[in-house]
């Protein structure tokens, strides 16, 4: 598991099957996760503080090339965990607080 602590955003790449752990100083509305991957590599998100498993049940599934939006629950900082089978560009931004 590798942590980062930000305070907006992040742009990093995910080891395959490591969970990466994104924690934003800041109490977000939503985060945006983009999957910049160029190849067919899913990333696999959530932000209800469990950690997330490829082709996991609860997971959002991000396809290569795609964008999604997270809501993010009620706290302090916000919390995003991801995964992916393979190794993956990702980027990180928290919207809105």
């Amino acid at each position: 598991m590798t942590t980062y602590n930000k305070n907006k955003s992040t742009h990093q790449t995910a080891t395959a099957n490591t969970v990466d752990v994104v924690n934003l100083a800041a109490d977000y509305n939503q985060v945006e996760v983009l999957n910049a991957a160029t190849t067919n590599v899913d990333l696999f998100a959530r932000a209800d503080g469990v950690a997330p498993t490829v082709r996991g049940d609860d997971c959002v599934r991000i396809p290569a090339g795609s964008v999604a939006t997270l809501g993010a629950p009620d706290s302090n900082a916000t919390q995003v965990q991801l995964i992916s089978a393979s190794a993956v560009d990702y980027s990180v931004t928290g919207i809105g607080g």
